[in-house]
């Protein structure tokens, strides 16, 4: 399945955009009359559109967003009667054309800043609000379609057509979040069901937030005309705006995890990118295993600064490796680097796993004693990286996992090695690419 994918997703995507786009356009030539009548309608919704793919938000382990955009489409997707310039009955192909010119237009912005075009992401989030938008005007539910309810064309209660019509913006906002994490587990060798799992976790808040928005300004325009779509985007784009200044936050963390990371290598206690090699293998093995972005990040700082504590020692280790040194110099150094950590007083995780990073596993395993995950795969990806040394090619990557095997279920994890073998074997490249 994991294969059929990663040579089937793309192509698939591209093919369901062309036939929506193709679809679209067949069903917009017959109503070109009334799109000139309404025109001023759409354009304000284009406009609102690209502004919230323009502004897209990047949460701290979690994808990126562009809940303005979304919330936008899926109003437009939902409108039907708009006092003043008059009212949408247009079909759903009128519809798809204009939430596809307000993301491409909102796309091509940032091209026009520099910024690479991510087209896979573009063209799921078209397609999913593309088909939002064909079953709420095109697919009839017992007799009429949920646009045509909302317009009033049955006495049905307003409070089960909103209901309607918060479930079908769920489930568009669902399939995204779920096509989005099936590319990036493709991409960075993530367990499939856990990066799916994993990003609907850490993506609920924005999940809520496009999921009752843009019903919400679709029943509002009913009342208050056009004037909703700011009543509801101007508190939506403040609290994108509050997301932003955490996301910054979050971002000079990393800077500074990484500032600290470099003090043993420019001390020379540390061979040069060893951080950034343990931090790639233990990330490779943690998304192997399941873990989720909030571990990741754990795992991923703890394996940036774990040689901090090697500033403690007399003396630089021969060539910058740990793995040789006795028992007692590993739990000095894990201890150190732990003990700097946690005056930050920040890292709880982090500093769980570095403290669980010197522990040979027989303790787990004949005592009992729990040792963290992350502090395990922090363990083996170090050793790794120790027993690699400066070599890249396949001779060395299998003399460094029989290295480690030879310690099985006494130093190191079995599990975790054998995590460790599968990730060398499938992703060589990107995991020697920083030697």
């Amino acid at each position: 399945m994991r294969r059929f994918l990663s040579l089937m997703l793309r192509p698939m995507v591209y093919a369901a955009a062309g036939l929506l786009v193709a679809l679209a356009l067949w069903g917009a030539a017959a109503e070109l009359p009334q799109v000139a009548r309404v025109w001023p309608v759409l354009a304000v919704f284009a406009l609102a559109i690209a502004v919230g793919q323009r502004f897209r938000l990047q949460l701290p382990e979690a994808r990126r967003v562009a809940p303005m955009a979304t919330a936008s489409a899926l109003a437009l997707a939902m409108s039907v009667d708009v006092p003043g310039p008059g009212e949408l009955t247009l079909g759903s192909g009128s519809i798809v054309i204009v939430i596809g010119i307000g993301l491409l237009a909102g796309a091509l912005s940032l091209v026009a800043q520099g910024q690479p075009l991510s087209e896979l992401p573009l063209l799921i989030r078209f397609v999913t609000l593309g088909l939002a938008t064909v079953l709420l005007r095109s697919v009839p539910l017992h007799g009429s379609t949920l646009s045509e309810e909302l317009a009033g064309a049955h006495d049905h209660p307003r409070g089960g057509i909103a209901l309607a019509l918060i479930v079908v913006a769920a489930l568009a906002a669902l399939l995204e979040l779920v096509l989005d994490s099936i590319d990036e587990a493709l991409r960075t060798g993530a367990r499939m069901g856990s990066a799916v799992l994993d990003r609907v976790r850490t993506g609920g808040l924005p999940f809520a937030v496009l999921g009752s928005t843009g019903p919400l300004i679709a029943l509002a325009e009913i009342a208050v005309g056009l004037a909703a779509l700011p009543l509801f985007l101007v508190p939506l784009a403040v609290t994108q705006y509050a997301a932003r200044v955490y996301a910054a936050a979050h971002e000079t963390q990393r800077q500074t995890v990484r500032a600290l990371a470099a003090l043993p290598e420019a001390a020379g206690y540390s061979r040069t990118g060893h951080p950034d090699r343990v931090a790639e293998v233990a990330l490779a093995i943690g998304r192997d295993l399941g873990l989720g972005q909030r571990a990741l990040t754990s795992l991923e700082y703890a394996a940036l600064l774990h040689d901090l504590g090697l500033v403690a020692l007399s003396e630089p280790p021969p060539e910058g490796s740990t793995v040789d040194l006795t028992h007692e110099d590993q739990t000095e150094i894990a201890r150190r680097s732990a003990d700097v950590v946690t005056h930050t007083g920040a890292f709880t995780g982090v500093v769980t796993a570095l403290d669980a990073m010197a522990l040979p596993f027989r303790l787990s395993r004949e005592l009992g004693q729990p040792i963290p995950l992350t502090g395990r795969i922090l363990k083996v990806a170090n050793a790794y990286a120790d027993c690699l040394g400066d070599g890249s090619g396949p001779v060395a990557r299998d003399r460094a996992v029989e290295r480690l095997q030879l310690g099985l279920g006494y130093e190191y994890d079995p599990f975790v090695v054998e995590a460790l073998a599968r990730v060398v074997d499938h992703r060589p490249v990107a995991l020697h690419q920083l030697h």
